[in-house]
């Protein structure tokens, strides 16, 4: 089950900073599902409507992406 996109919206806008390693877990277009350590690259929008989907986050392999609307968990580290 997937995590509500205004509760993923505001997680990002009020909880994470920029190189703040926070953990997500997401569902890919396969069905099957990822877990990744990531840093945002950006300050997130002022607004939660602006919060771009997929959004671009920085991991150890390189830059990634992960749609908002996919999330089923979000934690920080």
């Amino acid at each position: 089950m997937t995590l509500s996109l205004s509760d993923v919206k505001h997680f990002i806008s009020t909880k994470l900073t920029v190189g703040q390693t926070f953990t997500v877990v997401f569902q890919k277009v396969d069905g099957s599902s990822r877990t990744m350590e990531c840093q945002l690259t950006e300050p997130p929008a002022g607004a939660t409507n602006d919060i771009p989907s997929p959004l671009p986050v920085m991991t150890p392999d390189g830059y990634r992406s992960f749609k908002l609307d996919s999330v089923i968990s979000l934690e920080l580290n």
